[in-house]
């Protein structure tokens, strides 16, 4: 798969007023672009974005938003008139949304001044988030990295008030688990010293395999949650642990202390972005972590 970025230059960086951003994916994709949306929301006057509608709400009161399955997007395929009949033309419009034969690019020129494609392709030894950020540099080469990531809209974590263990087992892929088992005997102990738990059971976590944690007496058991009811429960929590995955991408962006295991992929690529993050790695080629281990490490950031 290729993709090109493409861009015309109109004018100065003060030129752009009104910019689109559009991206697919799942949540950890969405999170992962969070560094190139603030940068977007820094140079323009009028942010739009256009994510999966379960997304949407991260975003509420950060940008104007359409939902990417929706109505307006959809006609970009046909060709955009409806698109640009509704909502104008685009100063600027950078998609990171996959279009193999270029029709979507193709059409998006029709009403944006300024048309760039981001790659998605990971890349060895870059971050995915700075991997993503690249075209904003093909905008304004001054502007920098978010040193910290902050969606301003959101609420950030705060430890007052806060015991409450949180335990994320699944991930989108299986190959990323550390391990039920392992998360079980997390739980359990933790359950054990009397120390409240809460587990979080989503799409991912629908095999019958996840089904025993529903079994553990004394845990708070949250299941199928909507993007605004995960982020009120994460917050709620005074530590999280979890796989690679989205869930672990957001708790990360809330600022709760979060404690990654990888084992998998790459963290040099995937580790969530945050000010409390705590990597531990078992990829290839490093030892693997006895569960033990991981229980003491995450006792150690209480």
């Amino acid at each position: 798969m290729t993709i090109f970025i493409i861009i015309y230059f109109l004018g100065s960086i003060q030129d752009f007023m009104r910019v689109l951003a559009i991206r697919g994916g799942g949540l950890g994709d969405i999170i992962l672009t969070v560094p190139s949306f603030l940068a977007l929301k820094e140079i323009s006057k009028e942010l739009f974005l256009s994510v999966p509608s379960q997304w949407l709400p991260l975003f509420e009161g950060f940008s104007q938003l359409i939902p990417l399955e929706g109505k307006l997007i959809s006609s970009i395929w046909q060709g955009g008139d409806e698109f640009e009949k509704a909502m104008g033309n685009f100063d600027i419009v950078i998609t990171w949304h996959y279009d193999k034969e270029g029709v979507f690019v193709k059409n998006l020129e029709k009403i944006a001044g300024k048309v760039i494609v981001g790659d998605i392709r990971p890349k060895k030894g870059v971050h995915q988030s700075l991997n993503l950020f690249y075209p904003i540099l093909e905008i304004n080469k001054g502007i920098q990295f978010p040193k910290i990531l902050r969606l301003p809209n959101l609420p950030y974590w705060k430890p007052e008030g806060k015991s409450e263990i949180t335990i994320h087992p699944g991930s989108g892929s299986m190959k990323k688990v550390w391990g039920i088992e392992n998360f079980l005997f997390l739980a359990r102990k933790f359950l054990s010293e009397n120390k409240k738990v809460k587990v979080i059971l989503g799409e991912a976590e629908l095999r019958k395999e996840f089904s025993v944690f529903k079994e553990l007496k004394g845990a708070h058991i949250k299941e199928n949650l909507s993007i605004k009811e995960l982020v009120r429960e994460l917050l709620d929590g005074i530590v999280y642990i979890g796989n690679d995955s989205g869930v672990s991408h957001l708790s990360a962006l809330l600022g709760i202390p979060t404690v990654v295991i990888f084992k998998e992929t790459d963290p040099e690529i995937w580790a969530p972005r945050g000010e409390r993050v705590h990597i531990i790695s078992t990829y290839p080629g490093k030892e693997w972590i006895k569960k033990e281990k991981v229980m003491e490490f995450v006792l150690s950031t209480l």
